[in-house]
C-alpha cells in the first residue's frame, strides 16, 4: 500500500489491486470516495465476468481499461467485465512524499499512472503505449462517492452534454441522437426525468450518461453541509460521464445496504463493452507512433456549515 501526503491531506494508493485510490482524505477531513459496507472477496487478477469483479469491489477510484463495461471479445481477444487494467497488479515505478507513478502490461498495451497529490486535490495523469502492435482500447476514471456527500442529499453539476440512460446488460447501437441536456435524462422508454439532486431516503439503482461535453467539469455536492468534491479533466479524450446510483435498491453483491455514486468521466458513452466501441467510433487505436494520454483531478471542498444532527 502507497500513502502520499501534502499539507494534511493523504491518499491511499494499492498498486495489488489495479493502481485504485482506495482512500482519499482532505485536511479539513473530507471523505469523499465510497465503498460497500461490507469486506470484498480476495483479489483476482485477469479477464473476469461482472459477477466475479463486482465481489471483488472495495470501491475508491480506479481505472477502468482497455475495456469499460461488458465483458467483449476482439479479434479473438477476449476482455473482462470493466477490463483487465482495473485488477491487474501494478509495479511501483517510484514514490516520493507526495507521488508516485506505477505501470502495468495488459493486453499489450502499457499503462502509465502518474499520482500527484497537493493540499485537497489529487492529480492522476495516464499514458498509453502500445508494446504489442496496435490495440484498441477504451477507459474510464471509475470515480465513486459515498455516504459522506451522499447523506442527507446530493447534488451533481455538470457542464453540458445530453443524457441518457445506459442499457445495461445487452445495450444496443446506435445510441439516442435526440436526448435532452441534462438535468434532464432520456429513459429507454422514450419518458424524460429532471434529475440533478438526490435524496439518501430514496431507494434507487440507476445509469446514464451525459455525452459530448462542453468541457470536463463535475461537482458532487452536499447540500446539507456544502462539503464537495470537484472532477476537471481532459475532455477532448474523456468526453462523456457515467452517473451510477446504487442506493439500497438492488440485491445480489449489493445486499440492498450500499449507498454509492459513480461519477465516471468517459471515452465512451455506453457500457456494451471494447467491440461495440469500435463499431460506434468511440475506441481510440494505439499505436506506436500513437500513444494516448490523459490528465484528471480531484479538488476537495470543505463543509460550509456544521452536519446535520444525524451525523
Amino acid at each position: 500500500m502507497i500513502v502520499l501526503e501534502a499539507s494534511g491531506t493523504i491518499a491511499v494508493i494499492d498498486p495489488s489491486h489495479g493502481g485504485e485510490v482506495l482512500d482519499l482524505i482532505g485536511s479539513q477531513g473530507q471523505r469523499p470516495l465510497g465503498r460497500p459496507p461490507f469486506s470484498a472477496a480476495p483479489a483476482l487478477a485477469g479477464d473476469l465476468d461482472e459477477a466475479i469483479w463486482t465481489d471483488r469491489y472495495r470501491g475508491g477510484w480506479q481505472l477502468v481499461a482497455p475495456n469499460a463495461g461488458m465483458p467483449s471479445e476482439v479479434d479473438g481477444d477476449f476482455h473482462g467485465f470493466h477490463g483487465g487494467a482495473s485488477i491487474a497488479q501494478w509495479n511501483v515505478v517510484d514514490v516520493s512524499n507526495n507521488s508516485a507513478r506505477l505501470c502495468v502490461d495488459n493486453h499489450g498495451l502499457r499503462f502509465t499512472r502518474t499520482y500527484l497529490l497537493d493540499s485537497n486535490r489529487l492529480r492522476i495523469e495516464t499514458q498509453v503505449e502500445a508494446v504489442e502492435g496496435p490495440r484498441p482500447m477504451v477507459a474510464v476514471e471509475h470515480v465513486v462517492v459515498g455516504v459522506q456527500l451522499l447523506d442527507p442529499e446530493v447534488m451533481l453539476d455538470v457542464s453540458p452534454g445530453r443524457a441518457f440512460d445506459i442499457e445495461e446488460p445487452n445495450g444496443s447501437l446506435p445510441l439516442p441522437s435526440d436526448a435532452p441536456f441534462y438535468p434532464d435524462v432520456l429513459h429507454l422508454d422514450g419518458s424524460i426525468e429532471r434529475m440533478g439532486s438526490w435524496h439518501i431516503d430514496d431507494v434507487r439503482a440507476r445509469t446514464f450518461v451525459i455525452s459530448e461535453l462542453a468541457e470536463g467539469v463535475a461537482q458532487v455536492r452536499n447540500l446539507a453541509t456544502g462539503e464537495a468534491v470537484q472532477l476537471t479533466w481532459d475532455a477532448d479524450v474523456l468526453p462523456h460521464l457515467w452517473v451510477w446510483q446504487e442506493n439500497r435498491a438492488t440485491g445480489g453483491p449489493w445486499r440492498h445496504t450500499t449507498e454509492l455514486l459513480g461519477i465516471e468521466p468517459a471515452m465512451v458513452p455506453h457500457s456494451i463493452g471494447l467491440d461495440a466501441a469500435r463499431q460506434s467510433g468511440h475506441a481510440f487505436m494505439v499505436t506506436a507512433e500513437r500513444p494516448c494520454s490523459w490528465w484528471i483531478e480531484a479538488k476537495l471542498i470543505p463543509a460550509t456549515t456544521a452536519r446535520p444532527s444525524r451525523w
